[in-house]
């Protein structure tokens, strides 16, 4: 009976952990909750990869050539997809027509 009980404590303890892991989504948080790793967003469509990189917490910094569509594709990035960077941090895209 007791052995039962431990048993039945741990597997609802598992049941608990494993729900609040994968409740948020915090697949591209650092150690420090403060940085991410930037997404990678080559050949989105400006609009699409702005949202991405907002929804990441990173702010678009600039954008060439100067007067780029929201449809215009996103050909590099810098810093690149990948990189570990401070929330609020700029990224720039590079984009083609």
């Amino acid at each position: 009976m007791k052995l039962a009980r431990i048993s039945l404590a741990s597997l609802v303890l598992f049941s608990v952990l494993l729900l609040v892991g994968c409740s948020s989504d915090q697949s591209n948080l650092q150690g420090d909750g403060l940085h991410a790793t930037v997404p990678n967003v080559q050949g989105m469509s400006v609009s699409n990869a702005t949202a991405r990189l907002h929804d990441a917490g990173y702010e678009v910094g600039s954008v060439a050539p100067a007067g780029a569509k929201g449809s215009d594709v996103v050909q590099a990035q810098e810093p690149v997809g990948g990189t570990a960077l401070p929330r609020g941090g700029q990224v720039s895209l590079k984009c083609v027509r």
